[in-house]
């Protein structure tokens, strides 16, 4: 079993932020993968989710003159 899970809160749902217990955003985010936030799993009150992807690129730099 993993240690950390990436989790969303479903529709309506407020879910704490582990760091900053702010609730957690649409995009969600990495959790510990503990009885707490398994509960919310359990309740449907947060989805099992993958990371957004990323590029890979760094972005852009703006050029100086």
């Amino acid at each position: 079993m993993s240690d950390k899970m990436y989790i969303k809160p479903a529709e309506g749902m407020t879910i704490p932020h582990p760091d900053t217990g702010a609730a957690i955003l649409e995009s969600g985010t990495w959790v510990p993968n503990n009885k707490f936030y398994r509960g919310f799993l359990t309740r449907k009150e947060a989805l099992k989710s993958s990371p957004p992807k990323t590029t890979g690129k760094a972005p852009a730099k703006s050029e100086e003159k």
